[in-house]
Order: C-alpha cells, then sequence, then structure tokens
C-alpha cells in the first residue's frame, strides 16, 4: 500500500498557519523544511530510466528457456524470449503477445496458432513458423540435455526424432509463415503447458550435426537472442545482469530503458531498498521487520504477490501407524494452521486444504477444512485405539504413539521456521502425539524420500506446482514424486481422465473431485500457500503484482512510469 509522507505534510501545514513576524523565525523554519525534504529525497531518481532489480541467489548463466532450470536465470529468460502461451495468476492461459489466433480442434487432435507478421527476433530477423518447429523438435533430439522434453512428447514423430531417425518433429505442420499446426498423438489436458517454452530463432542456434550441439547450441547461452522486450547488454558471473531495451520491439518501447537484475544477499535487500540503490524486490524473511527496515527512509511501497506454491506434511503410508486414516485426519484437527498463517507468518499465507494454491481455477469449494479442534482429534484418538498414557502421551497395544518429522535445515533454522516446529511440537504433544523434529541437509532429505525405500516418518516440504492442475506425478500410485506411497483407484482413475480432457470447463469437476478424494484420503497435511511480498521504490507506478502486471508485463504494456 502506498504510504503518506505524513511528517512532511505536518511540517507543511504548520508552516502555513500563519507568519512569524521575526524573519530570523522565518529562515529557521525554512531551512527546518529543506532539511525535512532532504530526508525524504530519492536518490533513486538519479537513475532515470534504469532500473535496479535484486534476486536473492547467483544465475547460473543458462539464457536458454529450453535449458534454464534455475528460477533465477528463467527470470531473465522471460524478458529475453516469449512463448505461444502464458500463463495468469489464477493459472489460467491466454494466447501470447505475438499470438494472432489460437484454437483447438478437438476432432483432429490439433492445436493450431497463427503468428503475427513482423515479429523480429533482437537481430532483426523476422520470427516465422519455422522458429516454432525448430523449438519444440530440439527439445525431443537426443542429444538435447534440458528438462523440457516432455512439452514434446505429445507431438506426432516424438520417437523419430528421439531415435535420432529425424532432424525435425513430423507433427508440426508449418503450411506458412505464420501458421503452425501440433498434431497431438494422443489427447493430454497438460498440452497447454507445454506452449509457453519460450521460442528461440532457428538461424541463430540450429546446428548441422548431433556432436556440434555444446559448440553451436550450449555455448550461446551467455549470448541469448530472443523476441522479447528486453536483450541481453551484460553479464557478470555471479552478480548482474544488464538488460537493454529491444528498440524493434513490436509492442513499442515503453520504460525502462535499462534493467539490471541482481544478487544481493537477502539480509541487505531491505536496507538496499530503504537507501534507494534498489527498485524492484521481494521482501525475504520475517516480513513485518524486512518491511520495517525498508521504509526507513519513506521510499518503499508494498505489494502483494499471489501465491505460486504450497507447504505440506507428508506421511509415509509405507508404515503401518500412517495407514490409518482416522489418525491422519486426527493430526491435522490438532495442528494449528491458522494461527501459524496468521502470526508466525503474519497473514502473508493462507491455510490451504488441497495441493493447489487457493485462486487456481480446479480448487475445490467441497473440501474439508480440517479447521483446529483439539478436543475433536483428542476423540477420533481416543476411538481408533489410542490410549491416553500416565506419561501423556497415548500408546495402542502397547505401542507408543511417536514418530519423527524431517525438515530441511535451512527451513528449520529460520526464525519463522523455529516458531512453526515449536508449535507443531506443543499442539500435537496437548493431544497426546510425541513427535521427535529432525533437521536435516536438504540434499540428504530429498535423497531419502525418492529412494525406492524412504525411511523418513513424515516430511514437511513445499511444492511449487505447474500451471496445469495434473496431479499424476505426485498422487498418482507408483508416481516418481508420490514419496508418500498414497495409492487410490478413484484418484489414479481421476488422473486419467482429466488428462483426457482438454476445455478447461470439462477438466474442472474432474479435479474438483479428485481434490474432494485426496483431502478425504489425506497423504499430507496441506498446511499453507505464502503471500509474497515486493518493495517498489516510489518512483516507479503503474506495478500491480495481484492483476498480472509485474514489471515485465507493465515494460510490454506500457503503464509503468518512472519519475526522474
Amino acid at each position: 500500500m502506498k504510504k503518506i509522507l505524513l511528517m512532511s505534510i505536518l511540517a507543511l501545514s504548520l508552516f502555513a498557519c500563519g507568519k512569524d513576524k521575526d524573519s530570523s523565525n522565518n529562515e529557521t523554519k525554512v531551512s527546518d523544511k529543506a532539511k525535512t525534504e532532504k530526508a525524504i529525497e530519492n536518490p533513486a531518481k538519479k537513475r532515470g530510466d534504469i532500473v535496479n532489480v535484486a534476486i536473492a541467489n547467483k544465475f547460473e548463466g543458462k539464457f536458454n528457456p529450453t535449458i534454464a532450470i534455475s528460477n533465477y536465470d528463467s527470470i531473465v529468460n522471460d524478458y529475453i524470449f516469449e512463448g505461444l502461451l502464458v500463463v495468469k495468476n489464477d493459472f489460467t492461459f491466454e494466447p501470447g503477445n505475438f499470438i494472432e489466433s489460437f484454437k483447438y480442434n478437438e476432432d483432429k487432435m490439433q492445436y493450431i496458432f497463427h503468428l503475427k507478421k513482423g515479429i523480429k527476433f533482437q537481430d532483426g530477423v523476422e520470427l516465422t513458423s519455422e522458429d516454432v518447429k525448430f523449438t519444440y523438435s530440439l527439445l525431443a533430439r537426443p542429444e538435447y540435455v534440458g528438462a523440457f522434453t516432455p512439452a514434446s512428447e505429445s507431438i506426432k514423430g516424438f520417437k523419430e526424432v528421439a531415435d535420432g531417425k529425424a532432424k525435425y518433429l513430423s507433427g508440426i505442420e508449418t503450411p506458412d509463415k505464420y501458421t503452425v499446426i501440433f498434431n497431438m498423438s494422443e489427447a493430454n489436458g497438460r498440452s497447454l503447458n507445454n506452449f509457453i517454452t519460450g521460442i528461440i530463432p532457428k538461424h541463430y542456434y540450429e546446428y548441422d550435426k548431433a556432436e556440434n550441439y555444446k559448440t553451436d547450441f550450449l555455448a550461446k547461452n551467455e549470448t541469448p537472442v530472443g523476441s522479447g522486450p528486453y536483450k541481453l547488454s551484460e553479464y557478470k558471473p555471479g552478480e548482474y545482469v544488464v538488460l537493454e531495451r529491444f528498440g524493434d520491439y513490436y509492442q513499442g518501447n515503453s520504460e525502462p530503458k535499462k534493467i539490471v537484475i541482481k544478487y544481493v544477499p537477502s539480509e541487505s535487500i531491505a536496507p538496499s531498498l530503504a537507501n534507494g540503490d534498489l527498485d524492484i524486490s521481494n521482501i525475504t524473511g520475517r516480513i513485518s521487520r524486512e518491511k520495517e527496515i525498508a521504509s526507513k527512509n519513506n521510499l518503499v511501497n508494498f505489494q502483494k504477490i499471489p501465491p505460486s506454491g504450497y507447504s505440506y506434511i507428508a506421511f509415509n503410508m509405507r508404515k503401518d501407524v500412517f495407514k490409518d486414516k482416522t489418525l491422519r485426519q486426527a493430526l491435522a484437527y490438532g495442528l494449528n494452521r491458522e494461527l501459524y498463517a496468521e502470526k508466525i507468518l503474519e497473514g502473508y499465507a493462507k491455510v490451504v486444504n488441497q495441493p493447489l494454491v487457493p485462486q487456481h481455477w480446479a480448487n475445490s469449494k467441497n473440501v474439508n477444512d480440517y479447521a483446529y479442534n483439539p478436543e475433536k482429534a483428542k476423540k477420533m484418538l481416543e476411538e481408533d485405539g489410542w490410549k491416553l498414557g500416565e506419561d501423556g502421551f497415548r500408546y495402542k497395544n502397547g505401542k507408543k504413539l511417536t514418530f519423527t518429522l524431517k525438515t530441511s535445515s535451512s527451513s528449520g533454522e529460520s526464525s519463522t521456521g523455529k516458531t512453526w516446529l515449536a508449535l507443531i511440537k506443543e499442539n500435537w504433544k496437548e493431544i497426546g502425539v510425541d513427535v521427535d523434529i529432525q533437521l536435516v541437509d536438504f540434499n540428504a532429505l530429498i535423497k531419502d524420500i525418492l529412494s525406492k525405500k524412504p525411511t523418513f516418518d513424515t516430511v514437511m516440504l513445499s511444492w511449487s506446482p505447474l500451471a496445469d492442475p495434473d496431479q499424476s506425478s505426485v498422487f498418482k500410485t507408483g508416481a516418481p514424486y508420490n514419496f508418500a506411497g498414497y495409492s487410490s483407484k478413484v484418484v489414479d482413475d481421476l488422473c486419467v481422465e482429466g488428462l483426457k480432457e482438454i476445455p478447461t470447463e470439462k477438466r474442472k469437476p474432474i479435479y474438483e473431485k479428485m481434490m474432494e478424494q485426496i483431502n478425504e484420503d489425506l497423504p499430507y497435511i496441506f498446511t499453507t500457500s505464502s503471500i509474497g511480498v515486493v518493495g517498489i521504490n516510489k518512483r516507479i507506478s503503474g506495478l500491480d503484482y495481484m492483476n498480472n502486471l509485474n514489471l515485465l508485463n507493465a515494460a510490454k504494456t506500457g503503464s509503468l512510469k518512472i519519475e526522474k
């Protein structure tokens, strides 16, 4: 919210109340006013239309949308490259900026894109249908080492390219320079998610032979060429990237002229916002404290960022104790997630009860909210045979109700993490459950949960899911990321059914049923979905993060304004 310059207004009001008889008093008051104005002078204005943006981790330097894995490299790539589709905050899709029209032919299982004419890459060459075909064919090639091969797997001709028998996907037709037809080998509701990949120019990135992939393709990671509004003008590994406005961008040239994205340690972000060194940055750590630091010189406004992931406590359902649904549900009722969201996370989070962020279109409204109710939890455990012992903990058939909860050291050692873990232990002790909390190296933790025989009892982690609501990789029986060991024929069938449909209106009721079943079975206790906060120097206006107007989109549309 925009803060009022209260001290400045008060000073001006008092000065205007009447004339002073003594001229020396006038000088004094003018001097006081000057001091007040100097105190709130915005040093960021000296940068003109250069905007400084912070990231909390270093770049890998993979400035190519088909290769980048790091979120931070992807931030840069989003300025340089554009895809056929874009994802909105509610996880629905809309045509990309260079798309004239887009439709799906259900009878023929075809996605048809018509490109706008005259769209130029940053080296002046026109973007055509051949560039689209090249991009998706590249993802299928055997020498390709990126993670986006699934984006091409459902396109006809994939196997031939993957086996090295063809160079381009036969399922992609290019009847003219501005028309691309994707012929799919099967109906797959996730296909829309595959069309957000940035399009790369064939004339720049193509290579003659597979053995030249590294020298003629990967070697260009730090010298990218795309069709987006900004081009890479400078990169200093480990420190910063400088993006310069692309003069021939088809939507025109709006501010800013340059964007500098630089690595800033988390503890330095708020002070850098406060002194004007930074224009825009996500706020990390304890939000209220960091906002207070950033607000020191009254130079910063704050906006909320929609949730993009969710946190959870997963059960290892291979273990006998966690095969009991009543026990899992009782543990959910016995956990004060509401207090965690409102107090520990200071209201910058929402309690969730299904594996989607709150604003997702596939959420069901008919799920159990498992609102904190320790008395209900106690009753459920009692009726389930878990009797309270003299030590205050519960026993069944002589066996104590105790287990471990593992989470990463980095998460558990943060101030909010420590408080949350203490609350979990206290909440569950109140209902007679003894939990042993263990902080583990993140990589070691991931290695265990993804092993064939994971040893954990419960684990606390978070997911940043794709835009598509498909849960096949997480909750389908035997799925690669189903480390909970969850199995439900209902969910398995719904996973298959959901991918057979394409239109959102047909998929929505399928995923609503899935959400309700997962919410009932509770392989995870879903905890919260965090709301981000971004600090913005007051010289910058026209941003609205809750309505898809981040810095990039505001620069594209021309809504961004910079006071100089």
